[in-house]
C-alpha cells in the first residue's frame, strides 16, 4: 500500500504577486503532487481565517510563513504514513489539530492547500485522474449523508432527497470587462461576463471567447477610451462613462467576429452590491455617485438590463444584508436567469439552508478559500444541491496555476465555472484543464 512519505509547505507567489502557501505531498513510490491555496481581496465577516504574517518587514506584512510552519511541525509529522486515500479522516484531523471554528489557528490556507494535496495524492495512488477520483469522494460522502445518519447536513430541512450529479463540463464564465478596481473606472458594476450557450463542444466556447476578449482589446486600442491594464481577473479596465456602454463594446465585438455568435452568447454580471451599499442610510450609489437608490428603485434599475441586454446571470444584485429586496428581485426576474448568492452565502451553511425558506436567490458561487477542505468543500456543494441551489464555482482575484478548480467542478456535476478572463496563465490553466477533461470524458463515454 502507498503511503505519504512527507509532506512540504512552502511559500510561493500568486498572481498578484502576494505570497500564498503550497503544500507539497510525496508518496512512497516518489510521486509529487503540489497545491496551492488562492486568496481575494475582500473577506466577508463569516469567512475562515487566512493566516498572514503580518510582519512589515517581509512582503508588506503579506507573508505566509507562519502557515509553512504549520505545515511543517504540525501537520506533516501526524500525516506521515498515512493512506492518502484517507481523506476524509485526514480532513477531520487537519479539523481537529485547529481546534477553531474559523480556521483561525491553523489558517483556512494551511487547510485548503494540504487537504487539495492530499486528494491528488489519493488519485495518484489509484492511478486515477483527479476528477475522477473526486466523483467517487462525492458519491462517497453523499451516500454517507443519506443512506446513513450524517450528522453534517441539516435533513430536516430537505424535504425531498435531490440525486448525485454525474460528472459534467460546467458551463462557463469569461470575464471580459471590469469595474471598481481602478480609480479611472466609472463603472458601478464589479464583473462584465459571457456565457455562451447552445455551444456543444467545451473547446469551441473557449475558441469563441478567446476570439471576443481579442476583439473587444483591438476595438478598444483603436478607441478614444482610455484602456492601459487588466484587471486581476484578467478583464479589460477601460474608462467608460456607463455600465451599459461595457456591455454594448462587448456587443460590438462579438457582431465583428466572422463566427455569428450573437444568438449563442448572453451576460453574466457580478453587481457586487454590497460595496456600493450606504448600509445606514440603506442607499445604493451608482452613476459615480450622481444617482442614490432605494433597494425598490436598485431593482428596478437591474431590472431594466435584464430586458434590454441577453442577461441571464446576476451576481450578488442587492447587498449580502438587504435580504428583503434579494426575495423582490428574484421573484420578478424570468426563471431562466442565475440570481446568484456570492458575499449572500459565503459558504456558510447556516444560510444555505435557510435559502429554501427564505428564497433569496437561485444559485450559490462557492469559492475553496472561503471554506476549508475537500471534506468541507463536498458538503457545502451537497447542502446548495439539496436546498436546489445551482453550484458556481469561483476564482479569486490572487490565483495560482493550480487547476484542482476545474477538476472538483467537474466532479460534483457544477453548472458553472468562473476563472476570470481566457488570457493570463492563472486563469488560462483551469480553462486548459477543462478542455482536457473534456476529451478524457469522451474516451470514457460519460458525455
Amino acid at each position: 500500500m502507498l503511503y505519504i512519505q512527507e509532506v512540504k509547505g512552502r511559500e510561493i507567489l500568486e498572481s498578484r504577486g502576494l505570497p500564498t502557501i503550497e503544500v507539497e505531498v510525496t508518496l512512497s513510490n516518489g510521486v509529487k503532487v503540489y497545491s496551492s491555496s488562492a486568496s481575494g481581496t475582500s473577506y466577508g465577516i463569516e469567512d475562515n481565517v487566512e493566516i498572514r504574517d503580518k510582519d512589515m518587514s517581509r512582503y508588506h506584512g503579506y507573508g505566509v510563513t507562519r502557515a509553512v510552519t504549520n505545515v511543517n511541525k504540525t501537520i506533516a509529522p501526524r500525516l506521515y504514513k498515512k493512506d492518502p486515500q484517507d481523506q476524509f479522516d485526514i480532513d477531520e484531523l487537519l479539523a481537529d489539530l485547529d481546534g477553531t471554528p474559523n480556521k483561525a489557528h491553523l489558517g483556512s490556507n494551511t487547510i485548503l492547500s494540504t487537504s487539495m494535496a492530499v486528494a491528488k495524492a489519493g488519485a495518484a495512488s489509484r492511478n486515477q485522474s483527479l476528477f475522477e477520483y473526486l466523483h467517487y469522494l462525492y458519491e462517497k460522502q453523499y451516500n454517507h449523508l443519506f443512506k446513513s445518519e450524517g450528522d453534517t447536513i441539516n435533513l430536516e430541512t430537505v424535504q425531498n432527497i435531490e440525486p448525485m450529479k454525474k460528472m459534467a463540463i460546467p458551463e462557463p464564465i469569461f470575464n471580459m470587462i471590469n469595474g471598481r478596481e481602478s480609480q479611472k473606472s466609472k463603472l458601478d458594476f464589479q464583473d462584465f461576463m459571457v456565457i455562451l450557450k447552445g455551444i456543444p463542444n467545451y473547446c469551441d466556447k473557449l475558441r469563441y471567447a478567446s476570439e471576443i476578449d481579442h476583439q473587444i482589446q483591438k476595438d478598444l486600442m483603436g478607441s478614444d477610451y482610455e484602456y492601459t491594464s487588466l484587471s486581476n481577473e484578467g478583464g479589460f479596465m477601460p474608462s467608460l462613462d456607463s455600465d451599459t456602454k461595457a456591455l454594448e463594446i462587448i456587443m460590438q465585438a462579438i457582431s465583428k467576429l466572422e463566427t455569428r455568435l450573437e444568438s449563442s452568447v448572453y451576460f453574466g454580471l457580478d453587481i457586487a452590491a454590497t460595496g456600493i451599499y450606504d448600509h445606514i442610510n440603506r442607499l445604493y450609489t451608482v452613476s459615480q455617485g450622481k444617482k442614490k437608490f432605494t433597494p425598490e428603485e436598485m431593482v428596478e434599475y437591474l431590472l431594466k438590463f435584464a430586458k434590454d441586454f441577453p442577461i441571464i446571470f446576476f451576481e450578488d444584485p442587492l447587498s449580502a444584508d438587504d435580504y428583503k429586496h434579494w426575495v423582490e428581485f428574484k421573484h420578478k426576474v424570468p426563471n431562466f436567469i442565475g440570481v446568484v448568492g456570492d458575499d449572500l452565502f459565503n459558504g456558510n451553511m447556516e444560510k444555505i439552508n435557510q435559502n429554501r425558506k427564505e428564497h433569496w436567490a437561485n444559485a450559490i458561487s462557492i469559492k475553496p478559500n472561503q471554506i476549508g477542505s475537500v471534506l468541507d468543500l463536498l458538503n457545502v456543494v451537497i447542502t446548495a444541491q439539496q436546498q436546489k441551489l445551482k453550484i458556481v464555482f469561483s476564482h479569486r482575484s490572487g490565483e495560482t496555476n493550480d487547476d484542482f478548480l476545474a477538476d472538483f467542478s467537474v466532479a460534483v456535476g457544477a453548472e458553472y465555472f468562473k476563472s476570470g478572463a481566457p488570457r493570463k496563465g492563472e486563469r488560462v490553466s483551469k480553462y486548459n484543464r477543462l478542455m482536457k477533461i473534456e476529451e478524457e470524458l469522451k474516451i470514457l463515454e460519460k458525455i
